[in-house]
Formats: structure tokens, C-alpha cells, sequence
């Protein structure tokens, strides 16, 4: 509140003098234009002559002139400076927006990498798990044909064990039986 109105106070202050300038340029301006006028002239306009009257209009119109052509110069360097303003706004503004878009799509690609990876990850989790369970199914099927194939051998050793047994006590029960019948018939030799 109190920099609002050092600030308005310092405008009014700027305003005053740049009126008290303006008058003190007037008077410079009429007091060439006719050294007699004083500067108090407002109390001597009956005293003005036609000709010091025609002056005075005379020289109203040229600076109103050179006022007009000042405003219009003036004018047209500020739409120069103002176009030149909006088009390094322009320039700024393409430019923040390039760099947004461009974060923006750095972004976005960003994500979707995230995304691909994320997806990937899931993918290989999928495989590897069939991969897991493929194997699982194969071993047991592996263990299913050993298992098997050993049986089928438990089997064929069996009956081959069974058959050298049986042959071996054939054989032996054969031999025994010879045997014995060689001592029954020795001893009956030897008797």
C-alpha cells in the first residue's frame, strides 16, 4: 500500500513537471514569434494586433503540424518496436513450445521403452515358466521311460536269474544225484 503511493506520488510529481516544461516551451515559442507579448500575455489580449493574432494562429497550425508528424513518426516506431516485441515473442514462444514438445515426446518415448521392457520382462516370466513346466513334464516323462525301461531289465534279469538258478540247481541237484549215486556206487564197490 505505501509503494502504491510513493509510486502514484511519484507519477504526479513526473506529470507536474513535464506540464511546467510545456508551458515554459509555449512561452519560449510565442515570445520569438513576437518579442512584445510578455509571458504574462493572457491579461494583454486586448492589446493583440490581427497580424500578431494571425502569428500566433499561424504558429499554432505549423506545430500542431510538426506535433502530428512527431505523433506519427512516434506511432510508427512504436508498431516497429511493438511487431518487433511480438515476433521475438513469437520466437520465444516456438521455441518454449519446441522444447515442450520435445519433452513431451521424450516423455512418451520414455514411457513406452518402460512399457516395451515391462511387457518383455512379462513375456520372458510366460516363456520361462513353459519352459519350466515343459521341462518339469519332460523329466517326468523321462523318469516314467527309465522307470519303465527298468523294470522291463528287473524283469529280464529275473527270469534270467531265474533261469541260471534253475539250470544251476538242476545242474547242481544233477550233480548232487551223481554224486551220490557214485558213492552208493563205490561203496558198493568197495563192500
Amino acid at each position: 500500500m505505501v509503494q502504491s503511493a510513493e509510486s502514484e506520488a511519484k507519477i504526479v510529481a513526473q506529470y507536474s513537471e513535464l506540464v511546467n516544461e510545456a508551458k515554459q516551451q509555449f512561452q519560449r515559442e510565442v515570445s520569438s514569434l513576437t518579442p512584445e507579448i510578455q509571458a504574462n500575455w493572457k491579461g494583454l489580449t486586448g492589446k493583440l494586433s490581427t497580424d500578431d493574432l494571425n502569428a500566433l494562429i499561424a504558429h499554432a497550425h505549423r506545430r500542431i503540424d510538426q506535433l502530428n508528424r512527431e505523433l506519427a513518426e512516434q506511432r510508427v516506431r512504436e508498431q516497429i518496436h511493438i511487431d518487433g516485441a511480438l515476433e521475438q515473442q513469437k520466437l520465444e514462444d516456438q521455441k518454449a513450445l519446441e522444447k515442450a514438445v520435445g519433452t513431451a515426446l521424450q516423455h512418451v518415448k520414455e514411457e513406452s521403452r518402460l512399457e516395451q521392457e515391462r511387457k518383455l520382462a512379462e513375456l520372458r516370466e510366460i516363456i520361462e515358466a513353459e519352459m519350466r513346466t515343459q521341462l518339469r513334464r519332460q523329466a517326468a516323462a523321462h523318469t516314467d521311460h527309465v522307470r519303465d525301461v527298468l523294470k522291463v531289465q528287473e524283469q529280464e534279469l529275473r527270469a534270467e536269474a531265474e533261469q541260471v538258478y534253475t539250470h544251476t540247481h538242476t545242474h547242481t541237484h544233477s550233480i548232487k544225484y551223481t554224486i551220490f549215486a557214485f558213492t552208493i556206487y563205490s561203496g558198493f564197490i568197495l563192500l
